[in-house]
């Protein structure tokens, strides 16, 4: 977090970065003798070792600066989504 402070970044702006850059990015078509080929790219996230490399703006001097600059990126338990319980007994 120390990192974050220092460009001062927000951890909303990390997770908007991941989940803009793990999305479709469209499509076009590209004619060539004749024929059409349709070129798509997917966009999602294949591995943890690509969110290190996700942008998340450009720094003063004209770099880019990415999520791998501002914090680590580190594969942890998934996360706990709702409880039900009664009367104690879940």
């Amino acid at each position: 977090t120390q990192n974050l402070r220092a460009y001062d970044i927000p951890v909303a702006m990390v997770a908007r970065a991941e989940k803009e850059n793990n999305q479709p990015n469209g499509a076009s078509v590209i004619e060539q003798a004749e024929a059409e080929y349709m070129v798509t790219a997917t966009g999602y996230i294949q591995s943890t070792a690509a969110l290190p490399q996700t942008p998340l703006g450009i720094q003063n001097n004209g770099v880019a600066l990415l999520i791998r600059d501002v914090c680590r990126v580190t594969l942890g338990p998934q996360m706990r989504r709702g409880i039900a319980e009664g009367h104690g007994n879940g």
